[in-house]
This record gives structure tokens, sequence and C-alpha cells, in this order.
């Protein structure tokens, strides 16, 4: 799983990463009127990969990263969570909200250590 280090000042900004081999960009935006952070996330040659992902900490998100290309394998999931009603500067702080990409077996043993009553959000 690789974390990412989202600097909470800075309400957009871009993080680029190697994931499994592939070179993606992850664009990071706070959302004054959804009080929430946004994440847009593209192949290093711009090729949109997921668009609007809010995060969200009443439960996790989950994006498979490959259904662009029906043709791939599955991908790297975007994983999100956290405390509820978190604000702004929580993010990728130590008890706030922590964004990461797993692969799937990772996002499994995730879930084997998560409360039973913990809500799992699945995005398409």
């Amino acid at each position: 799983m690789q974390r990412l280090n989202l600097n909470p000042d800075l309400p957009r900004q871009r993080y680029i990463f190697t994931f499994d081999g592939t070179v993606y960009t992850v664009r990071a935006t706070w959302r004054e009127r959804l009080c929430k952070w946004t994440l847009d996330v593209f192949l290093v040659d711009g090729t949109e990969v997921a668009l609007g992902c809010v995060v969200n900490a009443s439960g996790t998100v989950v994006r498979d990263l490959n259904r662009w290309d029906p043709d791939a394998p599955a991908g790297p999931l975007l994983v999100a969570w956290g405390k509820d009603d978190y604000a702004r500067e929580d993010l990728s702080q130590d008890g706030g909200i922590q964004v990461a990409f797993a692969t799937r077996a990772e996002w499994d043993a995730i879930l084997a250590q998560l409360p039973t009553d913990f809500d799992v959000l699945v995005t398409d």
C-alpha cells in the first residue's frame, strides 16, 4: 500500500507517484461547498483515470483505477479512511483522513482489520 502524503495547507495540489510500474498523477482539491477533498487521477501522459472521487470519511472510498481500460488486469484501488466530519487540515494527518493506493490483496487485509460495523462505500 502507498499512502499519499498530501499537504492540507495547499487547497489544490498535484502528487506524482509510481504504483506497480505505472506512473500516476493525482490532483487533490479542497471543495469549500462540500467541505471535502476530491481527487482526480491521471496517467502520466494525461489520460483520465478517475475524476471527482470524493474522499468520504464516513466510510471508505474504493475506486478501481483500471476501469478505464477493460482489457487491463484489475488495477490498484484508491482507498480512504479516517474520522467523520474531517476538516481540510486533517488530510494525511494522524487521527485525520488518510488516502492510499492499494492492491486488492492489501485492501482485503485492511478490511479484515476493520470493525464489522464499518461502512464501505464502493464507487463506480
